[in-house]
């Protein structure tokens, strides 16, 4: 998990947000579309190997990168967020440590009323205060996402909730990332869709929306193959 760093500049001070990325190999990360779409890929840093985003004790721990190229899924809609994703190509290659790895992408199809992980540093409220230590709750898959959001793609997108904690994660339009334990190894099943809020305990509250990273990984692959043949 890196810690997407976005840094724009307000009228009369200097204004700071982030969201998070997925590292897949030493070159590429994945992550939202929505995160990037408006900013100016100068103003984001990319810091691996972090924990707690306050901490100044992190510092051996951390790697941080600038973003050379970036790659927006062609059917990616911001009006209806299909299509989701973006591949991240850094300046620098990251080097594997420790605290520095690469995440599995999942081949799976992940299935209804599953329980899933997921881990972010996103608020506890919509539009609340970010956490600023990555968490991770347990919730659970819904199969009946329609029901809540019309233009829900099952074949492109996760749906989940959980109609008893309410766990979940959000912050606006940042909801983390989904991870699931598959053969003794979590992969990475999901990134941030969209959210409307952050109680998901009942049917008077929407599931959160994720997309569905296995419908994108040939894609993912495509990328990441063509910097190799380069």
């Amino acid at each position: 998990m890196v810690y997407l760093h976005k840094q724009t500049i307000c009228p009369n001070e200097t204004c700071s947000n982030g969201c998070s990325a997925i590292l897949i190999d030493k070159d590429h990360l994945i992550t939202a579309a929505h995160c990037i779409e408006m900013i100016d890929p100068i103003n984001i840093i990319l810091i691996a190997g972090a924990h707690n985003l306050s901490s100044t004790t992190e510092t051996a721990m951390r790697q941080v990168r600038r973003i050379k190229q970036i790659f927006f899924h062609p059917q990616y809609n911001s009006l209806t967020s299909e299509n989701n994703i973006a591949v991240l190509r850094v300046n620098t290659s990251f080097i594997f440590t420790k605290y520095v790895q690469p995440a599995c992408l999942s081949d799976d199809e992940i299935q209804s009323n599953q329980e899933v992980i997921v881990i972010s540093w996103r608020g506890e409220q919509l539009r609340g205060t970010s956490n600023r230590i990555l968490k991770q709750i347990y919730t659970t898959v819904v199969n009946n996402c329609n029901f809540y959001w019309p233009l829900y793609d099952s074949n492109r997108q996760l749906c989940v909730s959980d109609v008893i904690s309410s766990n979940s994660a959000c912050h606006d339009n940042e909801s983390g990332t989904i991870l699931t334990l598959r053969r003794g190894q979590y992969v990475v099943d999901g990134i941030a869709g969209y959210v409307k809020e952050c109680n998901t305990t009942d049917k008077g509250h929407k599931p959160v929306v994720y997309t569905r990273i296995s419908t994108f990984k040939t894609w993912i692959n495509q990328i990441v193959e063509l910097k190799d043949i380069k």
